[in-house]
């Protein structure tokens, strides 16, 4: 088998330059925005007043209800009380309307 020689440097020259160009130490920005508490728990609530069951989005329904009340402690105690009520909700429908509900006092 014959290798020709000007073409392994240039071979060698793009496997190095691809290893390289994964190593920029700047990365990439990424900007994150926060659409905030109520968003938030509205994001969550929407899958739950359709399914009428309430899943893992539990948990971060309770943090958005607490950062809700670090910001508006009258509509926070009321959210949780209505929050509540709905992981107590016996029935698909009675948490597809409470979870409707509480989207609405939001």
């Amino acid at each position: 088998m014959k290798i020709n020689i000007t073409f392994c440097p240039l071979v060698v020259a793009l496997c190095f330059g691809f290893v390289l160009s994964g190593c920029d130490s700047r990365g990439t920005r990424v900007e994150v925005i926060d659409s905030g508490a109520k968003e938030s728990i509205k994001q969550s609530l929407a899958s739950t007043s359709e399914s009428g069951s309430l899943g893992s989005e539990e948990i971060l329904i309770e943090q958005n209800i607490a950062r809700l009340t670090s910001e508006d402690a009258d509509q926070g105690a009321e959210i949780t009380k209505l929050f509540e009520e709905l992981k107590n909700a016996k029935t698909p429908t009675a948490v597809k309307a409470k979870a409707k509900e509480i989207i609405d006092k939001l």
